[in-house]
């Protein structure tokens, strides 16, 4: 089984299970009790209908209620409360006679809202997405590249600043995305970073990553509201601007690459991670995988000590930051005499003409 954990909200309200099921229904802020953080286990990392009695969450186990999308609600007079802004992902379950909400790519942003709306069926879930590359990513090494699906324990591989480290661990997950219901493939279609989405070379040409991968990037926007410069964030959060979705692929098969240490390569010429062991990550393999992966006690030694190679960003958070670092380049193009300011009066950057505007 997979475990990880997650934080939910206790739902405090009288609806039903068939209540929470109809179509738009609204429920008031007030109804949810304080967040808290608990470990869910699952089987396979979906959680849908026949996880009943066997998923648990903190020990308890777990009755699924549904999946879908939470909407803030906005009161809007002589009408009443309407959906307003960006819906999230919501899951919805019962343990220990306590209705939990569940945002997988965190919470919807509630600023002026008096409610969420939301719109749930009973179609599982995937609860863990996979962190890999895609067998087809040409990864950077020593004198040249090597596709993801070729490198195996002992290889060589070399990082974004030219250094070598040695493979330490690989393995692969063919996913049939053409068997799954949509919201399933919907989470575990992978993201494509089209060539040249950053700038010449960046990616060489197109690149595929799970939607967790994590990309760097490297930009004074970062660092004005996150005081880092160079951080990390999921290429889910790309999508719609540097990225998209491919929804057409019939299947995918993911790779991971692990390190002695978490580093940056280069993918198909971008900046990304390598494998990095946290619960999340672990939770997303195959029971199998999770089974092989442990019974290294050096690996496993090496994962519980193993950092981040840099500040990490929530979905959210790297929604914003693509948001705000594209935003200025589009405009500049097509109205190049308007430049928007920062606060402080520092104009912002106006097109990707150095390396701290692009992943790097």
């Amino acid at each position: 089984m997979g475990s990880a954990i997650i934080d939910v909200e206790p739902y405090l309200g009288a609806l039903t299970v068939l209540d929470l099921l109809s179509a738009g229904q609204t429920i008031v802020l007030g109804q949810f009790g304080t967040p808290e953080s608990h470990t869910i286990t699952d089987v396979d990392g979906i959680l849908g209908p026949g996880d009943d009695g066997i998923a648990t969450l903190s020990g308890q186990p777990i009755t699924y209620v549904g999946s879908g999308t939470a909407t803030p609600g906005v009161a809007v007079p002589g009408v009443g409360t309407v959906p307003l802004g960006s819906p999230s992902d919501l899951v919805v379950f019962q343990a220990g006679g306590t209705t939990y909400f569940h945002y997988p790519d965190g919470p919807p942003d509630l600023t002026g809202a008096v409610a969420v709306v939301i719109d749930i069926d009973a179609t599982p879930y995937p609860l863990f997405t996979p962190v890999c590359f895609t067998a087809d990513a040409m990864i950077s090494v020593p004198g040249g590249e090597c596709p993801a699906g070729d490198l195996r324990e002992g290889d060589l591989i070399e990082d974004a600043e030219g250094n070598a480290h040695a493979i330490l661990w690989t393995c692969r997950r063919q996913v049939s995305l053409s068997s799954c219901g949509p919201r399933a493939r919907e989470r575990l279609a992978p993201v494509v970073i089209p060539a040249g989405a950053f700038g010449p070379g960046r990616p060489s040409r197109d690149l595929r990553l799970s939607q967790q991968h994590l990309v760097r990037i490297r930009h004074v926007l970062a660092a004005l509201y996150f005081a880092d410069d160079t951080i990390l964030l999921p290429a889910r959060a790309l999508i719609g601007r540097q990225a998209r979705l491919d929804l057409e692929a019939e299947h995918v098969t993911y790779v991971h690459i692990m390190t002695e240490r978490h580093v940056v390569l280069r993918a198909n010429g971008l900046a990304t991670e390598t494998f990095l062991p946290g619960p999340q990550a672990l939770a997303a393999m195959t029971p199998g995988q999770r089974i092989a992966f442990r019974a290294d006690r050096h690996r496993t030694d090496i994962a519980r000590r193993m950092v981040p190679a840099g500040r990490i960003l929530s979905v959210r958070d790297g929604r914003f930051l693509s948001r705000e670092i594209i935003g200025p380049i589009r405009r500049a193009a097509n109205s190049p005499r308007r430049i928007k300011r920062m606060p402080g009066g520092l104009p912002r950057p106006t097109h990707p003409g150095n390396e701290k505007s692009l992943p790097a």
